[in-house]
């Protein structure tokens, strides 16, 4: 190995992987040509896994986890089990950002049971912060603490000096804040947010910073304190195009923008949001075109420049038709990783056995009580061989909440899951007991059967859509009515060799693109693939 080359190297990537994403995704372009050409593969696993770490940051999963998986590759080959650690940990960050809580804490199980063998304190200390935020992602604060305090613990009794790799009370004050927020009790997330950023005075990351500066600005602008809400956002104005380019940092960017232009301060937003665009165009990334799009339409609504607004609206579905294809990509990806972790599944038992059977065991979604996505590709299994043998259909059916996150931006969030729970209610009632239905993801529902007649399905999804809007849950907001509606795409064929569940998903979704360009609350079914 050329140790100075590497030592060199590996500095200079640490310095910039979060910071300077691009620039350090370079270094590691350097790093795997040099151990290429040398046959050094602990350079060329390095650098697979950086680029992913790297690529993560600058907001492009599907890239980053492709290149982490041939990382692991290496890992495993030669023994890397430091490298492997590591490895699984950030996999599992990409897919807890994908909203795979099954891969994320597989991930971080793996990673765990080698940090264990290595005792590596440090790393595990990370790791139980990393499942605490799963699990107060998905609303449960009790267990979130559990494993937050679990994470301080180990950095205490190992007497762990690194302060970038110890958790600490002041990062768990911060997590709990976000989760007062998701709430909306703000006087309580400004009690938590005092205190953390008390406790790390002096020891703030860039990211750091603007996050407690956007979370200082909701809490403000709630309480109804317009100038203290601009104080705080008056962190991020003026500042050099790099301050914005990392994913997290422009998602926080993203949060003050919306304060600004609910404050009226439109001048701020736009030159903020021209930065976003600029970095954008620079690594095109069509989540976050979506989201610079919804601003710029926030913004011109209010300031009622009506060419404006119907340019963003433009881009605005030009960039959801790309997601929906970046999403379609992500889902068989996940769904194939799933089956290869599961063959090589470590079980942990100092995590606590009843929350891991929380997430990896249940099959059913806590919001709104349908099956969840992870049964379905098990769920096709056993149903498509004895349907290919009679000679019967399949129907799969993709169901979307038109315009949800619109929705959720108008009521906040907490509206948004009653009305999820809503929808979901009249799904579940609307498709009889030999219909499996789950929550896809989101505010997307997934339905499959077996020897279902066209006519059938006609009718239940006619009776769908007029359902929902006969519900009457009110959104004044929607940009084609005043109550939620839905949009349903199906696929109805008969079952041939060589048919998998990505065949159908892909063609289901194709019909829901379909509807969505004719204007939604509607529905449109496929008859072949």
């Amino acid at each position: 190995m050329d140790n100075n080359f590497f030592k060199e190297k590996d500095k200079e990537v640490m310095k910039y992987r979060f910071e300077q994403p691009k620039k350090a995704y370079d270094i590691c372009m350097e790093i795997l040509r040099h151990g290429e050409s040398t046959l050094n593969w602990y350079e060329v696993a390095y650098a697979y896994m950086y680029m992913g770490d790297t690529l993560l940051t600058m907001g492009k999963a599907n890239e980053a986890i492709d290149s982490m998986l041939k990382a692991e590759a290496y890992e495993k080959q030669y023994g890397y089990d430091e490298l492997l650690m590591k490895n699984y940990n950030i996999l599992g960050v990409a897919y807890m950002i994908q909203c795979d809580d099954l891969l994320a804490l597989d991930n971080w199980l793996l990673s765990l049971a080698i940090g264990q063998k290595l005792n590596d304190y440090a790393y595990i200390g990370a790791l139980y912060n990393n499942i605490g935020a799963l699990f107060h992602n998905r609303g449960d604060i009790e267990s979130a603490v559990s494993f937050f305090q679990k994470g301080i613990e180990i950095g205490k009794k190992n007497n762990i000096k690194d302060e970038n790799l110890i958790y600490n009370e002041g990062k768990m004050e911060i997590n709990i804040t976000a989760g007062y927020l998701k709430n909306e009790e703000y006087i309580k997330a400004k009690e938590h947010l005092d205190k953390g950023v008390e406790l790390l005075i002096g020891k703030m990351t860039r990211m750091l910073k603007v996050s407690i500066n956007s979370m200082y600005a909701h809490i403000y602008y709630n309480l109804g304190d317009d100038n203290a809400a601009y104080e705080t956002c008056k962190y991020i104005i003026g500042r050099d195009i790099s301050y914005y380019e990392d994913i997290e940092t422009f998602d926080y960017c993203i949060e003050i923008i919306q304060i600004l232009i609910k404050i009226k301060r439109y001048k701020e937003a736009k030159d903020i949001l021209d930065i976003l665009v600029a970095i954008n165009n620079k690594e095109y990334n069509a989540s976050r075109k979506i989201d610079i799009c919804q601003q710029y339409i926030e913004l011109f609504k209010a300031t009622e420049d009506k060419n404006k607004l119907n340019y963003w609206y433009r881009e605005y579905y030009k960039s959801r038709q790309d997601v929906r294809k970046e999403d379609y990509v992500r889902v068989i990806t996940a769904l194939d990783n799933r089956k290869k972790l599961e063959t090589e599944k470590i079980i942990n038992n100092r995590l606590q056995k009843d929350n891991i059977e929380l997430i990896k065991e249940s099959e059913y979604d806590e919001l709104t009580e349908l099956r969840n996505r992870y049964g379905i590709k098990k769920y096709f299994a056993s149903i498509y061989g004895a349907a290919k043998e009679k000679n019967e259909n399949i129907c799969v059916v993709m169901i979307d909440v038109d315009y949800f996150k619109l929705y959720n931006d108008t009521y906040g969030h907490l509206a948004g899951d009653e009305c999820l729970r809503r929808v979901a209610d009249i799904i579940k009632k609307s498709f009889e007991d030999d219909y499996y239905v789950a929550r896809y993801g989101g505010d997307e529902f997934f339905v499959i059967a077996k020897n279902k007649a066209y006519e059938e399905i006609d009718i239940v999804l006619m009776h769908l859509v007029n359902d929902v809007m006969q519900a009457k849950i009110k959104f004044e907001s929607h940009p084609g009515s005043d109550v939620v509606t839905v949009s349903a795409g199906a696929v109805n064929v008969v079952a041939h060799e060589g048919y998998e569940i990505s065949d159908f998903i892909h063609e289901a979704d194709n019909m829901l693109y379909k509807v969505k360009e004719n204007g939604r609350k509607g529905y449109c079914i496929a008859d072949n693939i």
